[in-house]
């Protein structure tokens, strides 16, 4: 991880995902409360579209998913990741 940002839940998760296969089933629970049952599908590098040069330029990792019961992808990065993510019993962050 490049943004220091990232460093704890976000990298740990981001990691997780990345030493198990795509069925994987993960339960995460948001910071509203709402849960998703979803599968990881891809990530990718990212920022915040501004120029280079301005202080608030921002470079970060964004991590999409399948929510299983829509099957839809959904997205989100270190600011708005989950708060809870388990894989059966394990509790990934």
């Amino acid at each position: 991880m490049l943004n220091p940002k990232e460093e704890g839940n976000f990298e740990k998760l981001y990691t997780y995902m990345h030493e198990h296969d795509k069925d994987t089933i993960y339960k995460m629970v948001f910071v509203d409360g709402s849960v998703i049952n979803a599968k990881y599908d891809t990530d990718y590098d990212y920022d915040n579209e501004l120029p280079n040069s301005d202080p608030n330029y921002e470079d970060f990792y964004m991590i999409v998913c399948c929510n299983l019961e829509t099957n839809e992808l959904f997205e989100f990065h270190y600011a708005d990741m989950p708060v809870e993510v388990w894989h059966g019993d394990v509790k990934v962050i």
